[in-house]
């Protein structure tokens, strides 16, 4: 990991992920940009006191961070459309970190905002810092989607040296598509049991293999039946295993993008306590 690009909205949200950025950038001796985006959709005047304001924010932080921790940071004012500017900026970064959304808003996080937006335009991997940076992550919950055309948040994780020295669980969350009409139609208990118990074999089995052909025998592997909603399993074992980041991978649906498991991000976003690693198909 050389560059991360931090987005900031001057909040206190927002320090977070600069506190992450620093924390990440030390370990890896990493330069850190802080960018700040101001939407063109305004008039000019108020475009050049937005601008003005920020410029001056921004150097602030640079310097404090330059002088107080030793970091190679500079600073970025962007205009136009908040979401694609960040995105577009931090093509050539290792990693674009972002602050969590207020938690009055979560359950909209993912229908506009400009951190969603911001995820569904990235094309490298995105950390939204919803935990307190105290330290290095120790305990990464990779939730995988064996299905084609996903992210690799297992790959993601290795590449940015994320996994040094954090112990990892590949959590794989298996669906039982019959099981509901098996009980409809009155089955016997023992059928219904033998279906689940083959079902969850071959869940094993698949995640076996693919963490044998990515080369991660060493990881832990996990399955989980989806009886309560794949976002909720999920949040609700990184916090039984103790996480501290939760990575996924996103899929491409035509000029949207779409986290990977279904449309399950948002509910992980509102569940999560932790960071949340979300990594595009194309990173």
């Amino acid at each position: 990991m050389q560059k991360i690009v931090v987005a900031t909205d001057f909040s206190t949200r927002s320090d977070r992920a600069l506190r992450r950025a620093i924390l990440l950038a030390r370990r890896f001796e990493a330069t850190i940009a802080v960018v700040h985006a101001v939407d063109v959709d305004q008039s000019e005047a108020l475009i050049r006191v937005e601008v003005d304001a920020a410029e001056t924010i921004l150097r602030e932080l640079a310097q404090s961070v330059q002088a107080g921790d030793r970091i190679a940071c500079e600073h970025h004012v962007l205009r136009g459309d908040p979401f694609q500017v960040i995105a577009d900026f931090a093509v050539t970064a290792d990693l674009l970190l972002i602050g969590p959304p207020r938690r009055q808003d979560l359950r909209g996080f993912f229908t506009g905002t400009t951190a969603d937006r911001i995820v569904r335009a990235s094309s490298g991997p995105v950390l939204l810092c919803n935990g307190i940076p105290v330290g290095d992550h120790r305990e990464i919950l990779v939730a995988l989607d064996l299905g084609d055309g996903a992210g690799d948040p297992l790959g993601a994780v290795r590449t940015l040296g994320l996994d040094r020295g954090a112990a990892m669980t590949a959590l794989h969350v298996f669906e039982t598509p019959a099981d509901g009409l098996m009980y409809r139609a009155s089955l016997a208990e023992r059928q219904v049991a033998r279906y689940l118990d083959d079902e969850e074999r071959r869940a094993v089995r698949a995640l076996h293999a693919h963490l044998k052909e990515c080369g991660a025998d060493a990881v832990r592997p996990l399955v989980r039946r989806n009886e309560t909603g794949c976002a909720r399993i999920i949040a609700e074992t990184a916090d039984k295993i103790g996480s501290d980041l939760v990575a996924l991978g996103t899929r491409r649906r035509g000029l949207a993008a779409k986290l990977a498991l279904g449309s399950v991000a948002e509910d992980v976003l509102r569940l999560a306590k932790v960071d949340v690693l979300a990594v595009p198909p194309e990173s």
